[in-house]
């Protein structure tokens, strides 16, 4: 099953709640869902994935680095996350 954690905000006093589920949830009448952007591409970039719930649970991420050495030779490492 997978699991997904959604966060909700009471507009007039600024809260927010987090709810993970599935689970059936009523909104209050001043509640609404706040939009998450998350980073994606290779190389990662900032904002790239709008959405309202983030998928918890196994998952596998990749990603390419670019690093400078002290002599000044570029590397590019490609990483590989497995949790």
């Amino acid at each position: 099953m997978i699991q997904r954690a959604v966060s909700l905000k009471l507009c007039y006093l600024g809260d927010d709640r987090v709810v993970f589920g599935p689970e059936l949830v009523m909104l209050g009448p001043d509640e609404q869902f706040t939009q998450l952007s998350l980073s994606g591409g290779k190389p990662k970039k900032p904002n790239q994935i709008r959405s309202l719930c983030l998928l918890l649970g196994p998952d596998f991420c990749t990603d390419i680095i670019i690093v400078e050495t002290s002599d000044h030779a570029r590397l590019q490492l490609q990483l590989s996350y497995n949790w």
